[in-house]
């Protein structure tokens, strides 16, 4: 039989790079720019909070502060315009209904029609890889942190689990001594676990049996869980996790989450210590104790086991930093809220997002040109189909004796709005050569003469350019 040849069309990659570069652009600004702030200033706060020996209080504290800086501070940015939109805070200048309502001026420099035509288009699709990449991880993150949760919920449904009137006793007394205000329940089981605090909304106390057999151990592992039920530390912990998933891709992010569990520790720790007034050594042989057998790695459980590496961190802490149990004054954390206030702040001015600029349509060009002298305008096109280009860049490319004394080859003068219309509104009277590029079209030069009595309207046609793969012939045969 004769052999069969197939030719297999070439691919082109140029929806894909839109894609990309719509996608670059939609987060350069609204996420990436406020996460490289965050970034700049939560870091050296970290890197100096590492190195110096503060209260342990207030290392947990400004770390918390340095971490939900970020999402409080892209959701203001994103919530803050929708807001003012409203006319919340204040009343709405209208004019009156005889006036009419002016057309909004035409702008059409690259710096007002587009926020992020100020990257180029090649940073454009870095950006919408990496957001692809972020979601993809976020995504496997996420899905970790479910099946944690899922997980939770099977075990506080475990058939071993089984109530004490002794230790539940004991349980309302301490909560009493530390004010917690919300209903506790203890378990106790017959399994080998650490004890731990499960459930942010309804708390709930798992012990394993051999710890009832110690009263004064007992004590301690309630006195430390109870701790976290009064600060909410369960909660918090399920935000920070979420919040670590969903910024899963900037490492600054998980080293931070990582450094508050541990530090929860220890100011947990030390509050036990001020509470109880027990022995540092009784205190530590506890946690020794439990750090053998931990066998649960849930990370939105709360243990007051820990693995050694950490173990042995929250024992130093306990001789090494100063008075780690008293209480911080009122300055301290006037300074923290006003430092994380503004950072806050900070993060949300960087994020423009719901402050995207419309497209003028042809009736507001037409208005602005009767109000600006504008000596060149148009509409760029698809050669074949005749459709309008949008986001096309013009520049005039510099003269020989201009190259001196600037960087590059050439100034931006216009880009399109979404109809492919321009209007090159800073461009002098005189002879210029302008190149007119955009992603997936060939660059395309001309040269022209504007004088400020006669302004130009053009039409300007780009080919599409197709960057496509070699065909590949495959070749099939018939065999008896």
């Amino acid at each position: 039989m004769p052999s069969k040849k197939r030719t297999l069309m070439p691919m082109t990659w140029t929806p894909i790079l839109d894609i990309l570069a719509d996608l670059g652009a939609a987060t350069v600004s609204s996420l990436w720019l406020p996460a490289l702030v965050w970034t700049i200033f939560a870091m050296p706060v970290y890197v100096g909070l590492q190195r110096c020996q503060f209260n342990v209080h207030l290392q947990y504290r400004v770390r918390q502060g340095l971490f939900f800086a970020l999402p409080i501070g892209l959701l203001l940015g994103i919530a803050g315009p929708r807001v003012l939109d409203l006319d919340l805070f204040a009343p709405a200048v209208r004019p009156p209904p005889n006036l009419p309502v002016p057309d909004p001026p035409l702008s059409s420099s690259p710096e007002t029609i587009s926020s992020h035509q100020a990257f180029s288009w090649a940073w454009l699709h870095a950006f919408g890889l990496l957001t692809v990449a972020a979601c993809a991880i976020g995504a496997y993150r996420l899905s970790r942190f479910l099946a944690d949760i899922l997980a939770l919920v099977r075990f506080r449904n475990r058939g071993d689990l089984c109530k004490s009137p002794s230790v539940q006793h004991l349980t309302n007394r301490l909560a009493d001594k530390l004010t917690v205000h919300r209903p506790v329940r203890t378990w106790v089981t017959s399994g080998d676990i650490v004890p731990q605090t499960v459930g942010a909304f309804r708390p709930t106390i798992v012990v394993p049996k051999t710890l009832t057999d110690d009263q004064e151990a007992l004590r301690m592992t309630l006195t430390h869980e109870l701790v976290h039920v009064r600060r909410y530390d369960c909660l918090a912990q399920w935000v920070e996790r979420l919040v670590a998933s969903l910024f899963a891709i900037h490492p600054g992010v998980g080293i931070l989450c990582r450094s508050i569990t541990h530090f929860r520790e220890q100011s947990c720790d030390a509050t036990v210590l001020d509470t109880e007034a027990c022995a540092r050594s009784q205190y530590a042989a506890l946690l020794y104790r439990f750090s053998a057998s931990l066998n649960s790695r849930n990370s939105v459980a709360l243990r007051i086991g820990d693995l050694h590496p950490s173990l042995h961190d929250r024992i130093r802490a306990m001789h090494e930093y100063p008075s780690s149990a008293s209480r911080w004054s009122p300055l301290p954390r006037f300074a923290i809220g006003l430092l994380m206030f503004g950072l806050v702040v900070g993060i949300a001015a960087c994020s423009d997002v719901g402050d995207k600029p419309t497209a003028p349509s042809t009736e507001s060009i037409t208005q602005a040109e009767k109000h600006a002298e504008v000596l060149l305008s148009g509409q760029v096109v698809d050669s074949q189909t005749g459709e309008a280009i949008p986001r096309v860049n013009i520049v005039r490319m510099y003269e020989a004796e201009e190259q001196s004394s600037h960087v590059g080859f050439g100034e931006g003068v216009a880009t399109t709005n979404e109809d492919g219309e321009f209007a090159a509104d800073e461009l002098r009277p005189g002879s210029h050569k302008l190149m007119v590029s955009c992603v997936g079209y060939e660059d395309k030069t001309r040269e022209i003469d504007v004088t400020a009595e006669s302004p130009q309207t053009m039409t300007i046609e780009l080919r599409r350019e197709t960057k496509s793969l070699p065909e590949i012939e495959v070749s099939a045969s018939d065999t008896e």
